[in-house]
């Protein structure tokens, strides 16, 4: 069919294919663009073709192009937006705005669109020979994931500020519980809600993640309450965390000194005195032990906790008799002829005087802290203002050092292992988000192992836990200078003894400085 005619060429469709029949060379291609215009459904599918028609005659007609539908729709790979395009002249559309919108619902439906209809888009204006969204898919709204929250525990223990300075006034014990006391909740993962494509297609919510409520059985217990699992105390004591597991542990909470009235003190789990303990008493305890008192202690016997820290608000005054011991961490405000040994590392706001402290780390304020007389046994590092005193009393600080090679190739292999760590936890949380799409398709036994890849998940986050402590510990080991450290920021008296490992340094003129051992060399900063 002849579509369009001229002193050059001629038109002619036949079905889909466009073809110029030129009688006549030397039109150019430049001006052809014009008469494009006049017939928009008309696409070149072959330059060359068109040029050679244009440039020479030829003897019968040849294929240029094709003819695009009066209304193209376009679909996108995904099928969540669908697109219509008039390939129609101005006139056309007037003549056929009357029943236009009935005739682009059609070509959609002839291309499987049947969800989504965008009613404004398809009632016009409409735009010519651009693109234009007729339908839009619904994409699917995952699921919320689980929601879990626990008792939010106080900071208890002494702020120890960037310059290794405990800050023994913002301590408080205010978690403690009761029995039936919330402990935290677990809310369900939702379902979600499936979404559709332009075609109907139907797109799948994926359910939210579950997780796991991590308590200790023996002294929590949980219970349905409006839908939400709640976590209440079964005994009354102080909420901690033990293994991964938020727990309660046996306190007991002296109001008051221990002395005649309480006898000394032999308990499993914390303890509390809000006052102080009377001298030749003693508190032995599995779990922290806090002496609130401002007065602090005097020449009691033994102050001992096996598992946890001690903190002592007030001084101690031991007259040679007092003994304090903790597995973990030493908080104290001053110290007098006593002996203090901490598992990991001890904290002295103010002075320590005549008195035997051992730890890994031994701390004073590096402002007004005094460290004098006595003897001072390290592992790693002892920090304070001053050592010794104007009357030159003998100070012994003894650091025993460690080996900074090794301590790398423990990190090394910490790390390859805190690798694997983590590449079976991703293993596992794989797996529980694959049980977790058909949960509801579970049998008995897959409900079992999902259980038990939660149990397994836990398992590797306390581990995963264990390795980043001993990281940030190993991490904080080779911050040290040298060998194992004394910064003595103030002064260092005469008569104050260093020892490094087999290194000795006496002081017989007042300095101050870094001191540490490196390939038993002794350094000085």
């Amino acid at each position: 069919m002849e579509i369009y005619r001229n002193d050059y060429f001629i038109l002619l469709t036949k079905e889909t294919r466009v073809y110029i029949h030129s009688f006549a060379g030397g039109y150019l291609i430049k001006d052809f663009q014009s008469i494009l215009n006049q017939f928009p459904r008309v696409s070149i599918r072959s330059f060359a073709s068109l040029s050679k028609a244009l440039e020479a005659p030829l003897h019968e007609p040849i294929e240029f192009g094709y003819l695009k539908p009066k209304i193209e729709i376009i679909i996108s790979k995904d099928e969540m937006v669908a697109q219509a395009r008039l390939h129609i002249t101005d006139q056309e559309l007037q003549e056929t705005s009357h029943s236009l919108h009935s005739q682009i619902i059609e070509a959609m439906q002839q291309q499987g669109i049947n969800e989504g209809y965008l009613a404004d888009a398809l009632q016009g204006p409409w735009l010519l020979n651009e693109p234009f969204a007729v339908a839009e898919g619904r994409s699917p709204v995952n699921g919320e994931d689980a929601r879990v929250r626990y008792y939010d525990m106080s900071t208890v223990r002494p702020q120890i500020t960037e310059e290794d300075t405990a800050d023994f006034f913002d301590m408080n014990f205010v978690d403690e519980v009761k029995v039936g006391d919330w402990m935290g909740e677990y809310l369900p993962p939702t379902e979600g809600t499936s979404g559709y494509t332009v075609r109907g297609n139907l797109l799948l919510a994926q359910k939210g993640k579950d997780k796991q409520l991590h308590y200790d059985p023996r002294t929590i217990a949980e219970q349905q309450e409006n839908g939400r699992t709640v976590l209440r105390a079964l005994i009354h004591g102080e909420a901690d965390w033990r293994n991964g597991r938020i727990a309660v542990l046996n306190c007991l909470r002296i109001h008051g000194d221990v002395g005649l009235e309480t006898g000394n003190i032999k308990y499993e789990g914390s303890v509390k005195i809000s006052g102080t303990v009377h001298d030749r008493y003693s508190v032995t305890a599995t779990e922290d032990i806090y002496i609130w008192g401002e007065a602090g202690i005097g020449a009691v016997e033994q102050i001992i906790s096996e598992q946890g820290n001690i903190y002592i608000r007030g001084g101690i005054f031991g007259k040679g008799q007092t003994e304090v011991q903790a597995r973990k961490d030493v908080y104290v405000k001053s110290a007098n002829d006593c002996r203090i040994q901490a598992g990991n590392d001890l904290y002295i706001q103010d002075y320590s005087i005549g008195c035997t402290l051992t730890a890994r780390k031994v701390l004073l304020n590096k402002k007004h802290g005094k460290i004098i007389g006595g003897t001072v046994k390290a592992e790693l590092k002892v920090t304070s203002s001053t050592t010794g005193n104007e009357m030159e009393r003998p100070t012994t600080i003894r650091v025993w050092g460690f080996n900074r090679n090794q301590v790398k190739k423990d990190l090394e292999a910490l790390l390859l292992l805190y690798k694997d760590t983590l590449d079976e936890i991703h293993k596992v949380d794989c797996e529980i988000d694959l049980y977790g799409l058909y949960i509801n398709k579970l049998d008995a036994e897959d409900l079992l192992n999902y259980s038990l890849q939660f149990q397994k998940r836990n398992e590797l986050g306390i581990r995963l836990q264990n390795l980043e402590e001993r990281r940030n510990t190993i991490m904080n080991v080779l911050k040290i200078r040298g060998e194992g450290e004394v910064g003595i920021f103030s002064k260092a008296y005469p008569k104050t003894i260093l020892q490094f490992k087999e290194v000795e340094k006496r002081i017989e003129h007042t300095t101050a400085g870094f001191f540490f051992v490196n390939d038993n060399r002794l350094h000085i900063e």
